[in-house]
C-alpha cells in the first residue's frame, strides 16, 4: 500500500486520491525516531505538494479539484523505520 498522493482517481472526476494514517498514532515512536523538525517539514512538503496537485488538475480541467482521502489507523513505528 503506497502512501501519500496516489495519483487521480479513477471513478470520481476531478479527484485526487490520497492516502493517510490518522486515529491512534504512535507519537512516541515517532517521536523518538526522527527530529520534531524532520516530522514538520515533512507535513509541510506534503501539503504544500497537495496544493500543487490541486492547483495542477484545476488548470488543465478548467474544473475545481478535489481530494479522495483514505484513511487508515493505527500504524505503528519503531527504531528501524519499519511501520509495524
Amino acid at each position: 500500500l503506497q502512501s501519500g498522493l496516489t495519483g487521480p482517481a479513477l471513478r470520481t472526476p476531478h479527484a485526487i486520491v490520497n492516502i493517510e494514517q490518522t486515529g491512534t498514532n504512535d507519537y512516541w515512536g515517532l517521536l523518538s525516531t526522527f527530529p520534531i523538525n524532520q516530522i514538520i517539514k515533512a507535513r509541510v512538503y506534503d501539503l504544500e505538494m497537495m496544493l500543487k496537485k490541486v492547483m495542477e488538475m484545476e488548470a488543465e480541467t478548467g474544473e475545481s479539484a478535489k481530494f479522495t482521502c483514505i484513511v487508515i489507523n493505527a500504524w505503528l513505528i519503531d527504531r528501524s523505520n519499519q511501520i509495524l
